[in-house]
């Protein structure tokens, strides 16, 4: 294996993060297992992939990066995720109820159908994230205040149809 060398400064949000370090070289005896903010999948399915992230915010840290996870339709609640780095985090329908986001960013996160009943977000970061009309917020809490912006899902024939 050869020399790691550290991200130059002046990266953009879709280029490595200032002190990130790359390895370039072979890994023998490799099972296939990628796991980073570039991984797109371990052992050839996605799923893995889920998995790992799953168990990786389950058991956070405090410091790892968390931008970008796929974390759609998984159980959060209750976590103290607070200050994570949540940015482009795919939570689609995931149950974020009584988390602590307090400081989190979760800008241009996709919180489209997430539950997020009595999670604290005081503090938090929502620039660009998108929602639904059935993401379920805090009570007395506005996401259009915070930069949030609301999608319209698909709905439904009848819906359409008669109203």
């Amino acid at each position: 294996m050869t020399d790691t060398d550290k991200i130059p400064e002046g990266s953009d949000d879709n280029d490595a993060i200032q002190g990130d370090r790359i390895i370039i070289g072979e890994i023998s005896g490799s099972s296939g297992l990628a796991i980073g903010r570039g991984a797109t999948s371990i052992s050839g399915t996605e799923k893995d992939l889920r998995d790992i992230q799953y168990e990786i915010v389950l058991n956070w840290d405090g410091k790892r990066l968390l931008r970008g996870f796929d974390l759609s339709e998984r159980d959060l609640s209750g976590l103290n995720l607070a200050k994570a780095d949540l940015r482009k985090a795919n939570l689609r329908a995931a149950d974020l109820s009584k988390t602590n986001l307090a400081m989190a960013d979760l800008s241009k996160a996709d919180l489209s159908d997430a539950n997020m009943a009595r999670a604290d977000l005081s503090e938090a970061s929502l620039s660009g994230a998108r929602y639904t009309d059935k993401t379920t917020w805090p009570r007395d809490f506005n996401p259009g205040e915070t930069g949030a912006v609301l999608v319209s899902g698909k709905k439904s024939l009848w819906t359409r149809l008669f109203g």
